[in-house]
């Protein structure tokens, strides 16, 4: 099996098992081409999964393979690094096997990636847990660990990735300001120019009031 093919295969099983968690929501891209992340899992107060009921937000990577040999995976220092700028992300690898499936997990938080990032390894090795067979556990665990990475504040330095959709949030704000801005002035002109038409209107119709009472 290809690697292609492996990751697909992955996300679909990591997918349908937090699909059995109530209160979560998969949102998950195959063969995804974002630099750091592979999707989100959205967390709502119940089973309805309506915009009023939504609470957290928290990026997921997921990773296949084919062989484990322990519980744990080496991740690139600079995805650790990416996932400590967005305050925390949900790991997942998935062991594809001709018959069965085997998922693990961490759930990497700004505090445990700052302890991994101790080393100057390139890339640093993840201790893993295996998933359980009870999605509520999941689930509850995903909640609190989401509830924690919302309190946590953005003060760390972030990846080029996440700088550069920062710096084009803020080239569209300034062409949304600088749109405003010329809608304004064309709006005052018009109404300046308005104005001046009727000025001329006015002074026109006094020219030829005076004109035709001279004839008279």
């Amino acid at each position: 099996m290809n690697t292609n093919k492996i990751e697909r295969a992955a996300v679909r099983v990591v997918e349908e098992y937090i699909d059995k968690c109530p209160k979560l929501e998969p949102y998950i891209t195959s063969n995804d081409k974002t630099p750091i992340w592979d999707g989100d899992i959205y967390i709502y107060k119940n089973e309805s999964h309506c915009v009023g009921n939504f609470l957290y937000r928290v990026p997921l990577q997921i990773k296949g393979t084919t062989n484990i040999e322990e519980d744990s995976f080496r991740i690139e220092r600079e995805y650790l690094e990416g996932f400590k700028a967005d305050r925390g992300c949900a790991f997942f690898l998935c062991q594809i096997g001709e018959e069965s499936h085997r998922i693990f997990y961490a759930l990497l938080s700004t505090d445990k990636i700052t302890d991994l990032l101790q080393t100057n390894n390139k890339t640093i090795v993840v201790e893993l847990n295996i998933i359980p067979t009870n999605h509520q556990v999941l689930e509850q665990e995903v909640i609190l660990f989401a509830e924690k990475r919302n309190k946590v504040k953005i003060d760390n330095p972030a990846p080029k990735e996440i700088k550069s959709l920062v710096n084009s949030f803020q080239e569209n704000n300034t062409l949304k300001k600088l749109k405003i801005n010329l809608q304004s002035m064309i709006s005052k002109l018009l109404l300046f120019l308005l104005r001046i038409s009727m000025k001329t209107e006015q002074l026109n119709g006094e020219i030829n009031s005076y004109t035709m009472h001279k004839k008279f």
